[in-house]
Order: C-alpha cells, then structure tokens, then sequence
C-alpha cells in the first residue's frame, strides 16, 4: 500500500492516476481556521515578540477578515 498527498492532480501522469484511488479531503472553514488561529498562532507569535494577552487582542471578526482576505487556500 501506498499513500501519496497532493494539492494538484494537473502534474500526475494519467498513468499513475489511473493506478490510484482518489479521496478528496476538504480543508478547515472559515469558524475552524479562525479558532486555530486565536487558539495557537495568535498566542504563539505574542509570546515569540515578547507580548502578553493583555497587551493585543484580535477580534474574530478581524481573524475571520484577515483569514479570508490575506490568505489562500490551495484547491
């Protein structure tokens, strides 16, 4: 058994894709990216630049922004 990821099936080889059983996997929405994002990374890059909680806040509706227009999902 093999497993192989890929983000476009464009660059296979119709003959390897012909060998291989597609499953496609749906990526994060938007209330799931916007909770990983205040969970850990926000928090991460606090505390890599020496700030606290309390010093900055971002709003959902900021993350959900920032998510939806300063980022990109590969489809």
């Amino acid at each position: 058994m093999f497993i192989a990821t890929a983000n476009s099936l464009s660059t296979m080889h119709p003959a390897l894709l012909d060998r291989m059983e597609l499953i496609n996997v749906s990526g994060y929405t938007s209330e799931e990216k916007v909770s990983i994002a205040s969970k850990f990374l926000v928090k991460k890059q606090l505390t890599e630049h020496g700030l606290k909680p309390t010093d900055f806040k971002l709003s959902s509706k900021v993350l959900k922004d920032i998510i939806s227009d300063y980022t990109r999902n590969l489809v």
